[in-house]
């Protein structure tokens, strides 16, 4: 895979608007690669497996976008992308990695995701929101498929949570194709132990959650200590 990294010019109006529309920042992100592998299901091997996250740079102070794909990403479109101004969208040169996540049963993680936790009603198909925090950090645990909820005689776990800490940072809404859209953004972060390397391998390349398209999803794992 490939980890990417877009600091934004925020004297940019282009670049401004972006961040404020989740999804029209996605499909700016997806210039970077060929049509023909953005629309596929993930787990297609010919899929370009796009996942990002919005965070602000830590010595800039300036947003930016960590972009992580299974294929290698070209951003000369978003380089060469100008407003009206002639500002820049982006304020350095993009920066890209091959990325291969060290996952090692046994070991110890510090994780982040910013996800928006919601179920599906059986009856209706509509997704709703969980806005409690208990609701919330029981939604993590079965999403990352903790230890917790799944005894070896029912599923093989995943991960142990062994900490995990709720951040509310705020209702998004976007429009998306002539309808209004709101989601709740609530970023975890923890530490986690790896129990099935293959199944976080997964994880990572598939996302978590709903709304991979607004911002949501992309799992980060740094080696603990």
């Amino acid at each position: 895979m490939f980890l990417s990294r877009l600091t934004f010019n925020t004297r940019s109006s282009l670049a401004r608007r972006h961040l404020a529309q989740p999804y029209e920042l996605h499909r700016t992100l997806l210039k970077g690669f060929p049509e023909g592998g953005v629309h596929m299901p993930r787990s297609d091997p010919e899929a370009h497996g796009v996942l990002y996250r919005v965070e602000k740079h830590p010595v800039l102070q300036s947003p930016y976008a960590l972009v992580q794909s299974v294929r290698e990403p070209d951003w000369s479109l978003l380089t060469a992308m100008r407003d009206d101004g002639h500002q820049p969208f982006l304020l350095t040169p993009p920066e890209c990695r091959p990325f291969s996540p060290d996952v090692e049963a046994g070991k110890i993680y510090a994780f982040r995701l910013r996800a928006n936790p919601t179920k599906r009603l059986s009856a209706t198909r509509k997704r709703v929101g969980f806005y409690r925090e208990e609701d919330q950090l029981l939604w993590l645990y079965r999403r990352l498929r903790s230890l917790d909820f799944f005894a070896e005689d029912e599923q093989p776990a995943a991960v142990h949570i062994l900490q995990a800490f709720v951040s509310k940072e705020g209702d998004i809404t976007d429009r998306v194709h002539q309808h209004d859209i709101t989601l709740t953004s609530i970023q975890f972060n923890g530490f986690l132990e790896i129990i099935d390397p293959a199944s976080v391998l997964t994880l990572i390349r598939n996302g978590v959650g709903s709304a991979k398209g607004f911002g949501f999803g992309l799992l980060s794992l740094r080696r603990a200590g």
